[in-house]
């Protein structure tokens, strides 16, 4: 039977995008009840260490998971072989971590450090086994198992974090919470792949498995490094209190590009994959996943400035208040992130051309830093424009890597972002006037209620200015929630 594409795309965008709200709704959730318990001192000191975790991770399965959806035909001995790569990298990390932890204390001078690396190194045991078992789900278009691992997983972090924050264990309550919850990611996980090794594999699949793994690992480590490389300098230079704000404004700020583009990337590199020997094809879903997702995640950043302050008081409290100018100015990073960054992974991985990616995370991991340090000179506020400029920067290169390799026209994709851009303007500038005459100087009951009929208001003439000027993309967008909702 004749695989439907299109379908598959809805129904893994169903899945990944309930889990990922599911997911990104309790982390925000539990950032707005952390931000409560914790100092922002203290908030800081876990960032770092999480920083840290998140790019040693990347090193617990090096690259061998992915490299598992992205061949066409496997079999028992190549899954075996990964999984001995995976069990020694996850391996090698654990002690990694364990060993550096004095040093990284040493070097930010915050004792608290010490224990928290260490702890986080337990996590490594479990983290690549449950990367390997997510893989083999993907490969085999089993969303709806991952969405309930990914949501199991979070359910369970945030849960057990609060437990251990109300009953005072400050910083460690994160990391006991990741322990937990990535023990019970790998216990879910073999109920539903049933995978345990036969053998070791073979040494000629493991090493072919590598050679397409490590171009992946290596770019990701560039990406992952470049993207924390702000909390390791700002903690460095300036204080874990800074850290803990400039994270918080982070968090808010990418909370929606990132689950966005994160649904975008998992639904369409196992398509892309599947015509990865069709160009003419792959270069038609580029476009039209550009401009789509584009119309879709845009609106939601805009709206993050229009109502940075009143978010900011409701969530957070008083005492987070200095984070509303970072948030309006490191928002400008997530308006171009979201026009395509998150469908270019998908594009180059689902080809066979890593290296692609690693080039652009290697650009990243040059002037990202550039442009921190550069900002720096303006304390905090002026890491965040420079954070927010970047952004532009980032895109940019990223889409002229994709006309160097691919040949996909420049001009066509400034035309595309140049038009999303335009029928997001109208509805913005109208609502942003309206905001600041009706709903700043009131009561924060005032100002909820202005705040949602404001948003109402954007969304309405949003839907006008679409049926006006792109017609067939509203229809496309509203056929899609509708087959989504169907699910």
């Amino acid at each position: 039977m004749k695989v439907n594409n299109s379908q598959i795309a809805v129904k893994g965008a169903f899945w990944f995008f309930s889990s990922s709200s599911i997911q990104n709704g309790i982390l925000l959730i539990l950032s707005i009840v952390l931000a409560r318990l914790l100092t922002p001192a203290d908030f800081g000191v876990v960032m770092v260490v999480l920083a840290i975790q998140v790019i040693l991770q990347v090193f617990s399965e090096f690259g061998v998971s992915i490299a598992i959806v992205q061949r066409k035909d496997i079999n028992d001995t190549v899954i075996d072989s990964a999984f001995s790569c995976v069990v020694f990298f996850t391996m090698f990390v654990s002690l990694l971590i364990f060993f550096l932890a004095p040093f990284l204390a040493s070097f930010y001078n915050t004792e608290q450090l010490l224990g928290l690396m260490r702890w986080s190194a337990v996590t490594y045991v479990f983290i690549g086994l449950s990367s390997l078992q997510t893989c083999l789900l993907q490969r085999s278009l089993k969303f709806k198992q991952i969405s309930f691992i990914n949501v199991c997983n979070h359910l369970v972090y945030g849960f057990v974090t609060v437990i251990f924050a109300v009953k005072h264990y400050g910083p460690h309550s994160i990391i006991f919470g990741k322990i937990v919850a990535s023990v019970l990611s790998l216990i879910i996980g073999y109920q539903f792949t049933r995978y345990l090794p036969k053998s070791f594999g073979s040494f000629l699949e493991a090493k072919q498995l590598l050679a397409f793994g490590i171009w992946v690992s290596v770019g990701r480590v560039l990406a992952t490094s470049s993207a924390r490389f702000d909390t390791f300098f700002i903690g460095k230079i300036l204080d874990m209190s800074s850290v803990g704000a400039f994270n918080l404004a982070h968090r808010m700020v990418t909370f929606f590009p990132a689950l966005l583009n994160g649904v975008y990337d998992k639904v369409l590199f196992p398509i892309y994959s599947r015509s990865q020997d069709n160009k003419a094809k792959i270069e038609d879903n580029f476009w039209e996943s550009l401009m789509i997702t584009s119309l879709v995640s845009l609106p939601f950043p805009i709206l993050v400035i229009i109502f940075a302050d009143f978010i900011v008081l409701l969530f957070f409290g008083q005492k987070w208040s200095n984070i509303t100018v970072l948030v309006r100015l490191m928002s400008i990073y997530s308006i171009f992130i979201t026009c395509g960054g998150g469908i270019i992974s998908s594009l180059v991985f689902s080809s066979g051309k890593p290296h692609i990616k690693t080039v652009l995370n290697l650009f990243r991991v040059v002037v990202m830093p550039a442009f921190i340090c550069f900002g720096s000179m303006w304390h905090l506020t002026g890491v965040a424009l420079s954070f927010g400029l970047y952004g532009f920067v980032d895109r940019l290169f990223g889409q002229l890597l994709v006309t160097h390799y691919y040949s996909f026209s420049i001009y066509k994709f400034i035309k595309i972002s140049g038009v999303v851009f335009f029928v997001n303007s109208i509805p913005s500038a109208l609502v942003f006037f309206l905001y600041h005459i009706i709903g700043v100087h009131h009561s924060l009951n005032w100002r909820v209620a202005v705040v949602a009929f404001l948003i109402i208001v954007w969304f309405a003439l949003y839907y006008l200015v679409l049926k006006i000027v792109l017609p067939s993309r509203l229809s496309k967008i509203v056929f899609l929630l509708k087959s989504i909702c169907k699910r």
